[in-house]
């Protein structure tokens, strides 16, 4: 799923059509600490690699 994706989708189905995506693409800061929020709430375990200084802002989310 990508960045264009998700910014299209509510709160709510964010959380549906994540638990079935695997990877996302292309995701802006916001987007991947509201994917981390989401997958988190439902009990998943996350994991999640980062390569750049944009990705400093989920590790605000709790692990």
């Amino acid at each position: 799923m990508t960045g264009d994706e998700v910014s299209d989708l509510t709160n709510r189905q964010l959380a549906i059509q994540a638990q079935d995506c695997s990877i996302f693409a292309e995701i802006d800061p916001n987007q991947k600490e509201d994917i981390i929020v989401t997958l988190k709430s439902n009990n998943n375990v996350v994991g999640y690699m980062g390569d750049g200084i944009n990705d400093v802002l989920p590790f605000n989310v709790p692990m």
